[in-house]
């Protein structure tokens, strides 16, 4: 602008801003260096020492207007010239500085050249000068003003520089690089925003690195899974990020973080589906990237694939055949570790629950995965209800029935009132059924069987659904054990 000029001045013409907003209004020049050292004191020496190892910084500029008494007043770059000045006169400090008399001597070494002159710009006056200043000192505004470096910033700059790499940064950087179907790759990022730093407390556990078999390399990290193994796990995780079930806010032990690991991810990775294609099968010169667009027995991710992806797709309406073949029942010499249920007898619950856990029974979990999950839902709900209604627990004061993850865990403490000690209980696979269900302590179980009945956009997967299964069934099988054991009761008796 033709109002402003550069130059260079000579540090003794240069005077502090009386009316600096730092520190308010100074009556003169020595009252407003003892303001400016009642206020950056720490800081003031810092930059001392910093100007007399590396001197002023190349692309600095002080923002300076005229005085009518001659020489200019500095308007930004207030701290940087009382450090300079007090390099050149340590003993002329004042003695409201403490520190800076003492330390500001030990500064200069015999080799120490300070600047004669600083490079200004001129202003003509404070009003044209305070546009700038505020640029700098008003934070991003929308864009125009001076943008901090984001953690993420910071650290691809200490790497860079040849700091170690984290796990956490580095999760995020693999999640970018592998996943790039197009709203996936836009929820990850987006999640990344909201939880950068959140998932270096989940990724640098064992429970993490050993569910998605990752290793730390010299570029970053590698994963011994395919992507598509790990794809639906991986959208639960970022899905979980955006609802904010999983934040830096919540008081998140390594525990807690360890239990939804295990119990939410792991049961979503998928290995053994995707056969690598030999050398044989794929032509000269043929690379598979470590990423989802390029994977083997995949053409392209721009259709929606048939794996956890409720929200993965932009365009177009959900899939007839989404919820699979209708279910069949098997002939008598099905694979019964392919069933709901399996050791439950359901002979004493009520009519309801007895009915509808011997017809869940003979439903293939592999091939009808959608309908299982829902069954699975549902009988372990009535179950629980039934089984508090029978010990007449189920008005007791305090309504700890009114959540399916309560009545759970209500019925597990019945059935042992030491199942929440993992040392004292009875049976440990009542103790994790406890564990992973109890929201109290951040069992996610429950929240994700729900899902079963009401995410109607997702598809269960089989490995889900075994999963919960092998979760709860010791619990039926153990109420059942007490139901026999319980006096006066009659399960034909009783209706849900």
């Amino acid at each position: 602008m033709a109002e402003e000029t550069d130059r260079m001045i000579p540090v003794r013409d240069l005077h502090l801003d009386l009316e600096n907003s730092r520190i308010g209004t100074a009556r003169d020049e020595v009252s407003a260096a003892d303001l400016l050292w009642e206020e950056a004191e720490r800081t003031i020496c810092g930059l001392g020492s910093h100007i007399a190892e590396h001197g002023l910084g190349p692309g600095e500029q002080w923002y300076v207007i005229p005085r009518v008494e001659g020489g200019y007043t500095v308007l930004e770059g207030n701290r940087r010239l009382l450090a300079l000045r007090s390099l050149y006169d340590p003993a002329g400090i004042s003695a409201v500085a403490a520190e800076a008399r003492e330390t500001f001597p030990k500064f200069l070494r015999p080799s120490t050249v300070l600047p004669e002159e600083v490079k200004c710009c001129v202003f003509p006056d404070r009003e044209t000068a305070d546009m700038w200043i505020d640029l700098k000192h008003s934070g991003p505004g929308d864009g125009e003003g001076m943008v901090p470096w984001s953690s993420k910033a910071k650290y691809n700059r200490r790497v860079r520089q040849g700091r170690p790499r984290e796990w956490g940064p580095e999760t995020w950087l693999w999640l970018r690089r592998t996943f790039l179907q197009r709203d996936l790759h836009r929820r990850i990022v987006d999640a990344q925003r909201m939880q950068y730093t959140f998932m270096d407390r989940m990724a640098k556990t064992k429970a993490f690195k050993d569910t998605f078999h990752l290793t730390m390399g010299p570029k970053g990290l590698e994963c011994g899974y395919q992507p598509q193994e790990v794809r639906r796990a991986v959208i639960k995780l970022i899905d979980d990020i955006l609802d904010k079930e999983l934040s830096a806010h919540k008081a998140y032990t390594a525990d807690q973080i360890t239990s939804y690991i295990i119990g939410t991810l792991e049961p979503l990775i998928e290995t053994g589906l995707f056969p690598v294609p030999t050398a044989a099968e794929e032509p000269p010169g043929t690379t598979r990237p470590n990423r989802d667009d390029a994977a083997p027995g995949r053409a392209s991710t721009s259709a929606p694939s048939a794996d956890y992806e409720h929200r993965d797709s932009d365009t177009g309406p959900a899939r007839s055949d989404a919820l699979g073949p209708a279910p069949v029942t098997p002939p008598s010499s099905g694979v019964t570790s392919d069933r709901l249920f399996t050791g439950v007898a359901f002979d004493q619950f009520g009519d309801k629950v007895n009915a509808l856990g011997q017809q869940a029974k003979k439903i293939a979990i592999n091939t009808n995965a959608e309908t299982c999950g829902v069954l699975c839902r549902v009988v372990i709900d009535l179950a629980c209800t039934e089984f508090l209604k029978r010990h007449k627990m189920n008005r007791r004061k305090g309504k700890h029935d009114e959540l399916i993850w309560q009545r759970i865990v209500k019925s597990l403490e019945i059935l042992d009132p030491a199942v929440g000690d993992a040392q004292k209980c009875k049976d440990p696979r009542l103790h994790d059924a406890w564990k992973q269900s109890n929201q109290g302590t951040q069992g996610l179980a429950v929240r994700h069987m729900n899902d079963f009945v009401h995410a109607t956009l997702r598809r269960n997967a089989p490995s889900e659904v075994h999963h919960l299964n092998g979760l709860y069934t010791p619990m039926l099988v153990a109420m059942e054990a007490n139901l026999r054991q319980t006096p006066n009761v009659v399960a034909t008796g009783q209706k849900n």
